[in-house]
């Protein structure tokens, strides 16, 4: 869950409250897609915390040919290990070298975004 999901609780209007989730989720997201260097003009990549336990990678690149390729993976983190899905497919149990860099680039993106998310809080206090 975003770090500020959690203000958004007390949102009584679902529909304010999905707004503001889906908007800070795209803002976490600017920061998560630059983890994994840099990114081509052609192509779009993103890296998010999508809830308590589900992290989400997504990349999109134009090949040379003009074609699109699109994956998208979902990470549901577990207790005892990590799953993914890869497009929509079924969810299989992560590599320990992939279980190793996808926790690298989670606290990589928690130190980032709350670092971020500093800053904001002390621009409000002043």
């Amino acid at each position: 869950m975003s770090f500020f999901s959690y203000l958004l609780k007390n949102t009584n209007n679902p529909k304010i409250k999905l707004s503001r989730e889906r908007k800070l989720i795209k803002f976490e997201s600017t920061f998560g897609r630059k983890l994994f260097g840099k990114i081509d003009q052609n192509s779009q990549r993103e890296f998010f915390c999508l809830d308590y336990d589900t992290w989400v990678w997504y990349e999109k690149i134009r090949l040379s040919d003009g074609s699109i390729k699109e994956n998208s993976i979902k990470y549901l983190l577990r207790e005892r290990d990590i799953l993914k899905s890869l497009n929509g497919e079924l969810y299989s149990v992560v590599s320990k070298d992939e279980t190793k860099n996808l926790l690298t680039a989670i606290k990589e993106y928690v130190k980032i975004i709350q670092n971020e998310y500093d800053l904001i809080l002390t621009g409000l206090n002043k």
